[in-house]
């Protein structure tokens, strides 16, 4: 055994038996059961909810790759019959490699000089995102 201080192995100890005390308690296990059953269920129902919205996804589908092609030409956010079309623009995402990055400033205090090794870029394009809020304005 490692060097452990008393406490904290007695801690330990005392996790240990109470982990295994909850694993056969009935009560968890008729609980465990249960959410088992439940996850079962649950499973055949979005089954079911996902056959039912098929042919309605299926033309959203379309409408929303239609839409998109729209927005990003027109460049904005809209909102229009209980929908919101939000217009993201496109940006440039840098990030740093941090490990290189500590590396570097250990080496070198000259840091400025040497980040450009570091230097991660990503295009992020642009996007949009479409929600329907409300059918009152239908």
């Amino acid at each position: 055994m490692t060097d452990i201080p008393d406490n904290l192995a007695a801690m330990i100890e005392n996790y240990a038996v109470v982990s295994a005390t909850m694993i056969v308690d009935p009560k968890v296990i008729e609980a465990r059961l249960a959410v088992e059953s439940a996850k079962n269920r649950l499973v055949i129902l979005e089954e079911s909810l996902a056959e039912a919205e098929k042919p309605h996804r299926d033309e959203l589908n379309s409408l929303e790759d239609y839409i998109t092609g729209q927005i990003l030409e027109l460049g904005r956010s809209l909102s229009y019959k209980g929908v919101d079309v939000k217009h993201r623009s496109a940006y440039e995402r840098v990030t740093w490699d941090n490990k290189q990055m500590t590396n570097l400033c250990m080496k070198n205090p000259a840091l400025l000089d040497l980040l450009a090794p570091a230097r991660k870029v990503t295009q992020v394009s642009a996007s949009v995102k479409i929600t329907y809020s409300s059918p009152d304005d239908l």
